[in-house]
């Protein structure tokens, strides 16, 4: 990692993917190189847009600042300090004339120093991947992000690592893959398979969707004359009636005793105000005939095709059971009928058997 890491280690660029290494560019920290846009992406993003990811990016980055081959050697020389304070408070004539001890006696000193180092370097090696890990999350987080927000245009963020030198060395880089975008239409969704046929209610054509609509607006508009014009027919001769019942001579006396009809105009008034009466009474009867008529004919087409498919879906799901019902009908006529053949035998050899009852028959006026 570092400034080692030359672009042959890393994926070439091409015309739907574009690769973005992340090096140190000359600094104490890893950033994306601040650059003109890819042309690759140009189609996908605007400037302000490619400008504004590779600033999110570069801010994840920067708890990697100053982390180099001093801060990997830091650990050690730390421990190797350690050791060497340790050893001076032991016996300090142990870094100044070692050859002088027997060997017995250098044999703590330097177990002691090589167990800090090798216990050392794990601790090392897990702090710095934790801390290289953080980064390669919060990095992670960016570009995911960048991708839920850009994926309707087709580009998609990614953060990949290599390992290259036998594993002496790695490398980061991101990839932005520009896919196709392709227009698919919307499936036609299909019945889930059953045991029984389903029927889909069929569209309509366009003509009859246009024609429903007007259909259904028409009886209404024709519906509203004839129920204003029928209340001024009705009380038109209620209004003529009433002066020609006012002169009448054949008003009710004050002894409430009706009079008799006194000329053949009366007969005849009384039979047109009857008639008038009874149209006027025809026509109040026919208004809810004429709303219920109205009210069918706003059901729109559609609304009875699927009333009529769910009535035969219906149908069909009890097509079975009617089957198992007529056929256990079948049988229990056909029991009854034999039942009834067997008591009419039964009955028929019951009759040939019997003993005649009939009574001798009487010789009358023989000698």
């Amino acid at each position: 990692m570092g400034n080692s890491t030359s672009a042959a280690h890393f994926p070439p660029s091409t015309s739907t993917l574009c690769v973005l290494p992340l090096r140190t560019n000359g600094q104490s920290r890893f950033s994306v190189a601040v650059g003109p846009m890819p042309a690759s992406v140009s189609t996908r993003l605007t400037e302000a847009e490619y400008g504004a990811l590779i600033e999110s990016v570069n801010k994840a980055l920067h708890p990697l600042s100053h982390f180099g081959l001093l801060s990997l050697l830091l650990p050690f020389i730390l421990v190797d300090v350690l050791t060497m304070v340790l050893l001076c408070v032991i016996d300090p004539g142990l870094l100044l004339s070692p050859w002088e001890y027997p060997l017995a006696e250098l044999a703590l000193p330097i177990a002691l120093e090589f167990g800090l180092i090798f216990c050392g370097f794990p601790a090392m090696v897990y702090l710095v991947n934790r801390r290289v890990d953080e980064v390669q999350a919060r990095v992670r987080a960016e570009l995911d992000a960048a991708s839920r927000m850009y994926g309707g245009r087709g580009v998609n963020f990614q953060l990949k690592q290599g390992i290259f030198g036998n594993g002496a060395a790695t490398n980061l880089w991101i990839e932005l893959s520009v896919l196709p975008l392709l227009q698919v239409p919307v499936p036609v969704p299909v019945p889930v398979p059953v045991m029984h046929p389903i029927l889909v209610p069929s569209a309509a054509p366009p003509h009859a969707r246009d024609a429903a609509p007007a259909a259904a607006s028409a009886p209404a508009a024709a519906s509203a004359p004839a129920a204003a014009s029928a209340p001024a027919a009705a009380s038109a001769p209620a209004a003529a009636s009433a002066p020609a019942a006012a002169s009448s001579p054949a008003a009710a006396d004050p002894l409430g005793v009706k009079a008799e009809p006194s000329s053949r105009a009366d007969v005849v008034k009384d039979e047109v105000g009857s008639r008038e009466a009874s149209s006027s009474a025809e026509a109040r009867a026919a208004e809810p005939a004429g709303e219920d008529q109205v009210m069918q004919q706003l059901l729109m087409q559609q609304q009875v095709e699927s009333l009529r498919v769910l009535q035969e879906n219906q149908l069909l799901r009890q097509y079975l059971q009617q089957c198992q019902t007529l056929i256990s009908l079948q049988n229990e006529q056909y029991v009854q009928l034999a039942r009834a053949m067997q008591a009419q035998a039964a009955s028929a050899r019951a009759a040939a058997t019997a003993p005649s009852m009939e009574p001798p028959s009487s010789s009358a006026g023989s000698t």
